[in-house]
């Protein structure tokens, strides 16, 4: 392997290396995406990056259409390979469901029912990006 393309690949793995921030700058600019989506369709948007404890909810928005609180989780990626919301692991859909679950007992949010979303940013190399919503993708675990 040439050096070059070897150090490449060990900078993949080191924090604050060009590969590492590409990836976060990605997922920043999903998320972007995700909410401009959302406030055309009447979305209104709480909270991004919302942290409660060790658990971190990427957008919480209310839905025009019904009363619920959302809490929606972004994927992106630069290439429709994989589907990105099958990346929302049972661990995640965990987590998800306790900051809910902790939201909730927050008076500003109290008896508000919850939904959890997924929508899905695909950023190719050329053209324009493709934003899915999965309304109701999954049920609190628990």
């Amino acid at each position: 392997m040439p050096w070059g393309r070897f150090r490449d690949w060990i900078n993949r793995f080191r924090p604050g290396t060009s590969s590492v921030a590409d990836h976060l700058a990605l997922g920043v600019r999903g998320e972007r995406l995700a909410e401009r989506s959302l406030r055309q369709r009447g979305y209104r948007i709480l909270h991004r990056n919302y942290r409660l404890g060790d658990d971190e909810a990427d957008l919480i928005a209310r839905d025009p259409k019904v009363t619920a609180l959302v809490i929606v989780e972004v994927k992106t990626r630069r290439s429709d390979a994989t589907d990105p919301a099958e990346h929302v692991s049972p661990k995640k859909q965990f987590r998800l469901a306790r900051l809910a679950a902790r939201l909730l007992q927050q008076p500003a949010h109290r008896n508000a029912s919850v939904r959890f979303d997924v929508m899905a940013v695909t950023l190719p190399d050329e053209g324009e990006p493709r934003i899915q919503h999965w309304p109701g993708a999954f049920e609190a675990p628990f």
